[in-house]
């Protein structure tokens, strides 16, 4: 009984807080309020009162539970929506890439197909060596030399 009731806030608080039948409510409240703007941006707050809610209602089937619900409620509220956040993110992230890549490829395929095929590929060129710093004055951009034995020791 208590799992479903934590799901049943989990969902409440995602209801209050995502939902969009509920979006002018909620811009009204949030607009007009600074406790509702916090309370409506934080699922930790908004789950710990979605489980005071639901604690009012099953106050009967739950007993003393009905104390560590809100608690529970808060806690699971974050948890879930962070999992989700972070779902999405790396979501958003592949997709990224994916995109990106793809213009690379495309970018390259209608490079090699506006170039010649009679003509001989030129080889590659060596990659480059980044230039050498002048350093200071008294090594002249030379790199140290490594410690001796006995200076290790």
């Amino acid at each position: 009984m208590i799992t479903l009731i934590l799901i049943a806030s989990v969902g409440l608080t995602w209801l209050l807080k995502y939902g969009s039948i509920l979006n002018r409510p909620r811009q009204a409240l949030v607009s007009r309020s600074r406790f509702f703007h916090d309370l409506f941006s934080c699922s930790m707050c908004l789950g710990f009162w979605s489980g005071v809610i639901l604690g009012a209602i099953f106050y009967e089937q739950l007993g003393l539970l009905v104390v560590t619900l809100p608690l529970a409620s808060s806690g699971l509220s974050w948890f879930c929506d962070t999992v989700i956040e972070h779902v999405q993110v790396m979501t958003f992230l592949n997709d990224t890439a994916v995109h990106i890549n793809q213009q690379t490829l495309d970018r390259m395929t209608s490079q090699h197909e506006g170039a010649s095929h009679t003509r001989e590929m030129s080889p590659p060129m060596p990659p480059q060596q980044p230039p050498m710093t002048k350093g200071c004055g008294s090594c002249g951009g030379k790199a140290p030399a490594p410690p001796k034995v006995e200076d290790v020791e």
